[in-house]
């Protein structure tokens, strides 16, 4: 077939040959486009310079995905994870003060209060300060690691006062639990038995405490330290008094009556009554330190000359 010469435009054809300029793709060999009449002529490099992007490499346009955008769910889910992590750990070792306070106090109620301290602190305040920590700990190091330099270094002294002031705040300051009430400062446990009288030293800084071990005993008010042990009575101690000046210890048995005054520090045997054999139940000295009074299970107080 002859492509060379249209029938239709044929000169007796009422149509005129016009002649449309075309843009092609580029190939291996890129054709010249036809330039406009008038116009210089445009190389094949120039036309290619001249067509959008995409036409020119032989690509399709694709939109580039807002890298932005995606980031942003992933960002949140991250904070939210952060803030998580910082509010548990806080409050466990909040509650790990707290613990270390108020759970032995609390098992003593029930059980010895070796084995409550053991057991509190073993099973109760130490785990919860591990866990407490470590994801506070992780929670921290998270934040920090997103914060410039300057507020990393803030956010991580305050991080770390906040995991050390946390157990203090909950151990010191928090208010006692209203189903426990006070509880003790400090216990002293070196009698064997019953407990049956306890006397302050005039100076606040001692205590004589005696009781059914047949022991009278003389300890540091602060922390328990044993000053002397008098074991020299066989009965039942229910009295003690301190002298106002704090040099001498009064005690009464209340089984056969003895009343005995003892040095202060040494637990010497200064003077010792016994006329009645009625059980002596309680004991005053007199403000200037001369005369004790004795109370009896006779109904009779006799005071006795202590000089």
């Amino acid at each position: 077939m002859n492509f060379d010469q249209d029938p239709a435009l044929s000169a007796d054809s009422p149509y005129e040959e016009t002649h449309v300029p075309y843009l092609s793709l580029p190939s291996d060999s890129p054709q010249q486009p036809a330039s406009q009449p008038g116009s210089a002529p445009v190389s094949g490099s120039q036309a290619a310079d001249t067509l959008p992007s995409f036409l020119a490499e032989g690509t399709t346009p694709t939109q580039e995905p807002n890298v932005s955008n995606q980031q942003q769910p992933q960002q949140k889910r991250s904070n939210v994870s952060i803030g998580v992590m910082l509010a548990i750990g806080s409050i466990m070792l909040l509650l790990g003060g707290l613990a270390a306070v108020y759970f032995p106090i609390t098992l003593q109620y029930f059980v010895d209060e070796g084995f409550s301290l053991i057991f509190s602190y073993l099973f109760v305040v130490f785990p919860l300060f591990a866990v407490g920590g470590i994801l506070f700990l992780i929670g921290l190091i998270r934040l920090v690691k997103q914060m410039s330099i300057g507020s990393g270094i803030i956010a991580s002294l305050v991080g770390v006062g906040l995991a050390i002031g946390l157990p203090l705040i909950g151990g010191d300051i928090a208010p006692t639990p209203f189903f426990l009430g006070p509880y003790p400062l400090f216990t002293y446990g070196g009698h064997s038995a019953e407990v049956r009288a306890v006397a302050w030293s005039p100076d606040g800084k001692r205590i004589a405490s005696a009781g059914s071990d047949n022991t009278v005993q003389i300890w540091n008010a602060v922390d328990g330290g044993l000053v002397f042990t008098y074991q020299g009575h066989s009965a039942v101690v229910d009295a003690v008094a301190w002298s106002p000046d704090g040099k001498r210890i009064a005690y009464a048995d209340g089984y056969s009556g003895y009343v005995e005054v003892l040095e202060a520090t040494s637990g010497v045997i200064i003077s010792s009554y016994h006329r009645y054999y009625h059980g002596a139940n309680a004991l005053a000295w007199s403000p200037d330190g001369k005369r004790i009074a004795a109370g009896y299970s006779d109904g009779a107080v006799r005071i006795w000359n202590a000089s």
